[in-house]
């Protein structure tokens, strides 16, 4: 995690009855404990009384456990990891997550735990036991088993407020005043609905076609075992069209917000009328208060309650067949997405990607299940070729399934561009050995794809520029996207060897397509070649370009390589406060790649460069001097943007003017904010306790800080 995000919170609409007095308790016992889970029946509200009290909260989050079907461990850290916005190209692990979370005050919520009680139970356990502060807030059906847990059972709601709630919804809904001046039909309604928020709003919904005494009756004749949300949402089952129930079974198989194209295409062929209005369907089904639609997103996207979605499952006559409609619309989509990406709405493609990944890895699963291997590694190649995983943080979890796909026979050059892709990744994590693994095997296979990731795979682990014209020769038998991704590497392989045509041509190419982020690589690699040539004035102007692109994006993986070439740049200076600066920028570039999981120094094409900076500058500066502002950098890695811009910054945030800390220094502060004395320090450093005291008086006499508490909160700010 580079920059401190909070995630956004899901949007909380409609009237909240009857609860005040529940929220308060909830309040309090989430100000005194550190696990606290809502506990109670499907429909009761148990999510909404969590959205609610983490409303007026900073630095909160929210993980839907609701869209994870898989229980293996590793799925869910980097399901949790995207939940909370890290950027991160390794295994999101548990220690990606703590050290995300283990020095700032965070409420994380678990909602939906019902189907992973055992995996959610481990996680609890790992992340309180690590982050002292955190807390988590969670939501399940039972109580998730964990010491120190409390728990607090969401009850249904009382018979007044479940009045006052379905008039409030029925009105929104515009059923006329007149009908809910009835009060003794409404108190009657509400008698069958057992206080369930669900059923009210189900209920409320149905109001706009039918009388209070028809809704009454209909839900009354139901066999008395059922529960009330049963009836009730059997009852908006049958007051649906045929195309609207068809189309609830349908989207049922969705695990995340859908589009409405999505819709269309796993009703087509199923249950849904030919040529019946997908649009007017799903305008109903929001109308009942089925499904619930986002229109602040292009396009907009429909989503539906956990409870909703295991009713639909159950009414689909074939759910084989529906999820293999909801693959091939994948499959479809990710093909046509990892083609066309070059252009204009190249951003909105890559987050497109990411909203749909929840059921892009469905689909995957689905694929393997059912032994449709093509299928999912066509899925997982693709999701791989738009580029989303580098932009949004999530290249482990795509080589995963990579790699999960790998196994089995089938036609040997899908094989074989499976597993480059696979290799192309690791190379790009930096992982030498794991991509030459991947990557050896397969070198000579006559798939463009394979060409590509071999080409490519050799220029960064090895430095081969032998492929720079094999990358040429390849881009001209490309198009679209893939086009440019050869000629993206064609050109950074030229970069390295001083050429700056490719570059150029590159930066034409990408500008001419006005696809931002193409660009901000083809400024780097020109910024590269600039470099290469000794033209420190054009390169530093090049760089400069490419980052201010990069900020504008939140482009946390460019940024990464752009600040390191912005040190090596500085490096070829031959005054004092510009090679500060370079080797501050070398540990600042250095920090970032361990938070993002990525080593650059794993790539020779890097490596070699890195190493020639770091060079220089222990020839200028002293190993000393260099050594110092190394630690400083990353020691204050967050503000490399503004330094490798040279913005102007506060004097603590910078450190390359010499006030960086020492290594020591820099440990010692963490303790400090870790909350150990001198002698419990002394004691973890082997160093006596009155050394301790010294190492902390030159901790805040070099950062003008006043006492332990400051060095404590600065440690925590620019430390972690």
């Amino acid at each position: 995690m580079i920059t401190d995000r909070i995630v956004s919170m899901p949007l909380d609409l409609g009237p909240f009855v009857g609860r005040d007095d529940l929220l308060d308790t909830a309040a309090g016992l989430i100000r005194r404990v550190r696990l606290l889970t809502l506990t109670g029946t499907g429909g009761v509200g148990k999510t909404r009384l969590a959205l609610r009290l983490a409303a007026g909260l900073e630095h909160t989050c929210v993980a839907d456990l609701a869209a994870l079907h898989d229980p293996d461990p590793h799925h869910l850290w980097a399901h949790l990891a995207l939940a909370l916005g890290i950027h991160h190209h390794g295994t999101a692990g548990p220690d990606v997550v703590l050290t995300h979370l283990a020095h700032r005050p965070t409420l994380l919520i678990l909602d939906a735990c019902d189907r992973l009680v055992p995996q959610a139970a481990a996680v609890a356990t790992h992340l309180l036991r690590a982050a002292p502060r955190l807390r988590i807030l969670a939501t399940s059906r039972q109580r998730l088993g964990v010491d120190g847990e409390h728990t607090l059972a969401v009850p249904p709601l009382n018979r007044a407020d479940t009045a006052r709630l379905f008039t409030e919804l029925a009105a929104a809904a515009g059923v006329l005043p007149a009908a809910l001046s009835n009060r003794h039909a409404v108190d009657e309604l509400c008698r069958h609905l057992d206080g369930l928020p669900l059923a009210v709003k189900l209920a409320a919904g149905r109001a706009r076609t039918m009388s209070l005494p028809e809704l009454i009756d209909r839900i009354g004749d139901r066999f008395s075992l059922l529960s009330a949300l049963q009836r009730v949402v059997d009852l908006s089952y049958d007051r649906c069209t045929p195309d609207e129930q068809a189309l609830w079974a349908a989207t049922s198989v969705f695990a995340g917000p859908f589009t409405m194209t999505a819709a269309a295409a796993v009703a087509a062929g199923g249950d849904v009328a030919a040529g019946g209005d997908v649009a007017a369907a799903l305008e109903g089904l929001v109308d009942k208060s089925v499904l619930t639609a986002a229109t602040d997103t292009h396009p907009a996207r429909f989503s539906m309650l956990d409870t909703l979605r295991e009713y639909g499952l159950r009414r689909l006559p074939d759910e084989s067949k529906a999820r293999d409609r909801h693959r091939d619309h994948y499959r479809d989509w990710l093909e046509h997405a990892a083609r066309a990406w070059f252009g204009p709405d190249e951003l909105q493609v890559m987050d497109s990607v990411r909203r749909e990944l929840p059921d892009i890895v469905t689909a995957v699963d689905h694929s393997l299940t059912t032994g449709a291997l093509a299928d999912a590694r066509a899925l997982c190649r693709d999701l791989a070729r738009t580029r989303a995983p580098y932009f949004w943080g999530f290249l482990d979890l795509a080589r995963t399934q990579l790699l999960r796909a790998l196994p089995g026979d089938g036609n040997p050059a899908d094989h074989a561009a499976t597993a480059a892709a696979a290799g192309y990744i690791a190379a790009t994590q930096g992982r030498h050995a794991t991509a030459h693994d991947l990557l050896d095997p397969v070198r000579g296979t006559p798939h463009p794809s394979v060409e590509f990731a071999t080409a490519a795979g050799s220029l960064l682990l090895d430095g081969d520029l032998g492929a720079v014209d094999r990358l040429a020769r390849l881009r001209d038998r490309l198009t679209g996207a893939d086009r440019h991704m050869a000629t993206m590497m064609w050109a950074i392989g030229a970069a390295s060897a001083a050429d700056t045509t490719a570059p150029a041509i590159y930066l034409a190419d990408a500008e001419t397509a006005g696809a931002p982020w193409a660009v901000s690589w083809a400024l780097w690699a020109c910024a590269l070649a600039a470099h290469r040539t000794t033209d420190p004035t054009r390169a530093t102007d090049l760089i400069g370009r490419c980052l201010r692109l990069q900020r504008t994006m939140d482009d946390q993986w460019g940024q990464t390589w752009s600040i390191e070439l912005a040190a090596w740049i500085l490096a070829g200076t031959t005054e004092e406060r510009p090679a500060r600066r370079a080797a501050w920028l070398l540990g600042a570039a250095h920090a970032r790649q361990r938070h993002l999981g990525i080593d650059l120094g794993g790539m020779r094409l890097l490596a070699d460069g890195h190493t020639h900076a770091r060079h220089r500058l222990d020839t200028l500066l002293g190993a000393t001097v260099t050594a110092d502002e190394f630690a400083a950098g990353q020691q204050g890695h967050t503000h490399a943007l503004r330094i490798a811009l040279d913005e102007p910054t506060s004097r603590r945030a910078s450190a390359p003017a010499g006030g960086g800390l020492t290594t020591r220094e820099s440990e010692i502060a963490r303790l400090v904010a870790d909350g150990l004395t001198s002698p419990q320090i002394a004691g973890r450093l082997r160093i006596s306790a009155r050394t301790a005291d010294t190492h902390i008086r030159n901790i805040g006499g070099k950062l003008g800080l006043p006492n332990r508490a400051a060095i404590a909160a600065w440690a925590t700010q620019n430390l972690y």
